[in-house]
């Protein structure tokens, strides 16, 4: 890796982690890909009693001249979310810390050493209703792939995705689907020509694509500025 990619890369880097400490877009990003019945989200967004906290990990990795978000495919054998495109994750144990559900999570199901990553911060919590639980987004990054051990009872597949993918909005996809015998408009991604990226995972990620955007946005304004100024 060149130096002058090392040193762009290190910008974004610490763009991102000082942007997850300042307020976040939170529910108004999230609702951009929320499942909608009618004018109002198809599921609850408020948590119970008895939900249950748990993680995942949004980890950006950087590959092939690019940055982009890891993903995995959800074995076809569990219990919730079978055969969706999720975050590494999962509920927590044992009163752990979302950092360290993430985690362990990621190793159990990817195999992924956390000492290849660096955290960067947290977006806003989500509740998903299904399982009901309490998700804990955790952004983290990666210079280079990380060497990855499938575990096939919980993943099927990894993918790894550019950003950009995301940012263009010729990629984005809207159709009314029959979940719990209703109408329901679902914002969609495909992912590798065949997969759709939906619900809480779509959700989280587009809070993270906001605060993306809006970062190489000013750059580039910033970069305009500068050439008109020499």
């Amino acid at each position: 890796m060149s130096i002058l990619i090392r040193n762009n890369l290190e910008i974004i880097k610490h763009k991102i982690k000082e942007a997850l400490t300042r307020n976040l877009p939170g529910i108004q990003s999230q609702l951009k890909m929320a499942p909608f019945l009618g004018n109002q989200p198809a599921r609850e967004l408020i948590p119970k009693f008895d939900t249950k906290p748990s993680a995942v990990l949004l980890l950006l990795v950087y590959n092939k001249s690019k940055l982009n978000v890891l993903l995995t495919l959800r074995s076809s054998t569990l219990l919730h979310h079978k055969n969706q495109i999720s975050f590494p994750g999962g509920m927590s144990e044992n009163n752990e810390t979302p950092i360290q559900t993430a985690f362990r999570e990621a190793k159990e199901e990817i195999g992924i050493d956390s000492n290849e990553i660096e955290v960067l911060g947290f977006l806003t919590d989500l509740y998903v209703q299904p399982s009901n639980t309490l998700v804990k987004p955790i952004v983290a990054w990666s210079n280079r792939l990380p060497k990855f051990k499938v575990n096939k009872n919980e993943v099927e597949d990894i993918f790894i995705i550019p950003i950009e993918y995301f940012l263009d909005k010729d990629n984005l996809f809207q159709d009314t689907w029959q979940l719990n015998n209703q109408n329901v408009a679902v914002p969609y991604w495909i992912i590798q020509d065949r997969i759709p990226l939906w619900g809480a995972t779509a959700m989280i990620l587009s809070e993270f694509l906001d605060i993306y955007h809006g970062i190489i946005a000013n750059e580039l304004e910033f970069k305009i500025k500068q050439g008109n100024s020499v």
